[in-house]
């Protein structure tokens, strides 16, 4: 019993000492979809997981992913569309304790399938974390520039990155 009691303390209070850290709000130009891709942390500021929330506007639909460095190490997809991922992320060095690299990988043409890439860093800066660019410089935002075809989305011609 006084185990128990303990453990659900242990419990309660790395919750309160958790938090969620939003790493970039994500726009596709011209859609009504949203999304913020954050980290939820531990007590010691560590990162427990990845969480993906997206609003589809149009549907009102709010849908929550949780993806763990694992997958992320292993490569996973963020956003996929008639079973074709459109957007994907990979590492080959990402810690919980120290960030790493990241490759984010977009549908340049869904004719093809032709993809694109963007280099971006993790980085810990004490219990805050952010991500960099190719130029290391801060971002809290990317834009996707839509490719379309007769008005209708084709592909990513680019993202960009932007500080709010």
């Amino acid at each position: 019993m006084r185990m128990g009691i303990i453990l659900f303390f242990s419990l309660i209070v790395n919750h309160l000492f958790a938090s969620d850290i939003l790493l970039s709000n994500i726009e596709a130009k011209g859609m009504s979809d949203n999304s913020k891709l954050l980290i939820e942390t531990n007590e010691k500021g560590d990162i427990n997981r990845f969480r993906l929330d997206s609003i589809e506007y149009f549907y009102m639909l709010k849908k929550t992913n949780y993806i763990s460095i694992e997958q992320v190490n292993s490569g996973v997809s963020l956003r996929e569309q008639r079973g074709v991922s459109v957007i994907k992320i990979k590492s080959s060095n990402l810690t919980s304790t120290g960030g790493g690299d990241i490759k984010i990988y977009f549908l340049k043409s869904a004719l093809n399938k032709k993809y694109g890439g963007k280099d971006v860093d993790l980085v810990r800066e004490g219990d805050d974390w952010k991500l960099l660019d190719s130029k290391k410089v801060e971002f809290n935002q990317m834009v996707l520039i839509l490719r379309k075809f007769l008005g209708a989305p084709v592909g990513i011609k680019n993202i960009l990155f932007k500080k709010n």
